[in-house]
């Protein structure tokens, strides 16, 4: 929708009661300074990085809309001269923690505006200042540590099944090895009284022609001389 409006350095978008989603790229090729998105109530998130890649941003105000979430890569906010956020709909959570620990807010101006924000629990009606909120009761942590959390299980668990295999061979090895070598003894036995008891071809011959009860050519010879 911006593609022919590259110069455009001032962008307001409020008081559309219809507008509840925005595209990662709906800004793309616009290099805004000052940017004012308000009164939105349809409004509940925006994706991260939508306006990370200008380079000249320095107003982002997103007063009365409906957010119940920021991403903290939303933009870099370390360049920006002025920040509001203020009459949203944050929820105490995990993902908007960082509103209360991130310390890039330079100017004393963009400070008391944060310091204002508030944050509600679901089902729960009290609104909580965001910079007095105990997260820690949330057990949260960075998206960094949820994966490299997840790593080190499934590595765990990985080493704890190679341990457990390697077990179980040595287990069985010993468990059978008297059982295995008993019976590779009673193998080698059977082959050797097999190989011990076999008659050879060349000595059944001479059972079928009688020669081993000693008719054998030299004694018929010795009977044809003497008769």
């Amino acid at each position: 929708a911006f593609d022919r409006l590259r110069y455009l350095r001032y962008l307001r978008i409020s008081e559309m009661p219809l507008l509840s989603k925005v595209d990662v790229d709906a800004f793309g090729g616009l290099n805004l300074r000052d940017i004012f998105m308000t009164r939105n109530p349809m409004l509940k998130e925006l994706p991260g990085n939508l306006l990370q890649n200008m380079g000249e941003l320095r107003t982002v105000v997103l007063n009365n809309n409906g957010l119940v979430t920021l991403p903290k890569s939303l933009c870099n906010w370390q360049q920006l001269m002025d920040v509001m956020l203020n009459d949203n709909n944050f929820i105490c959570s995990c993902s908007n923690s960082w509103l209360q620990s991130y310390r890039g807010w330079d100017t004393p101006q963009t400070q008391q505006h944060v310091k204002k924000l508030k944050c509600h629990r679901p089902n729960n009606p009290d609104d909580f200042l965001i910079k007095d909120y105990d997260f820690s009761r949330l057990s949260c942590m960075s998206l960094g540590s949820a994966v490299s959390t997840k790593s080190r299980v499934l590595v765990g668990l990985i080493a704890a099944t190679l341990t457990l295999l390697a077990l179980s061979v040595i287990l069985f090895i010993v468990r059978y090895r008297k059982r295995l070598v008993f019976r590779y003894r009673q193998f080698k036995y059977r082959r050797h009284t097999d190989s011990a008891f076999t008659i050879e071809p060349k000595y059944s011959d001479l059972s079928t022609n009688g020669d081993l009860h000693g008719d054998t050519p030299n004694t018929r010879d010795k009977a044809n001389l003497l008769t």
